[in-house]
């Protein structure tokens, strides 16, 4: 186990948001149903819901 620490970045709440980059995921349609794609995006889905 690495020997690391998490630390609050030094940025109030109005900072964070100037920061804040929109971004788009696109995957062809032919991959809809392909169950490591499905994980992947459910994943990012997760990840990003539990920030905002």
């Amino acid at each position: 186990q690495l020997p690391l620490v998490a630390r609050p970045m030094p940025f109030d709440t109005a900072q964070l948001e100037k920061m804040r980059v929109p971004f788009t995921l696109l995957w062809h349609k032919r991959n809809s149903h392909n169950p490591k794609i499905v994980w992947l995006k459910d994943t990012i889905k997760a990840l990003y819901r539990d920030i905002s």
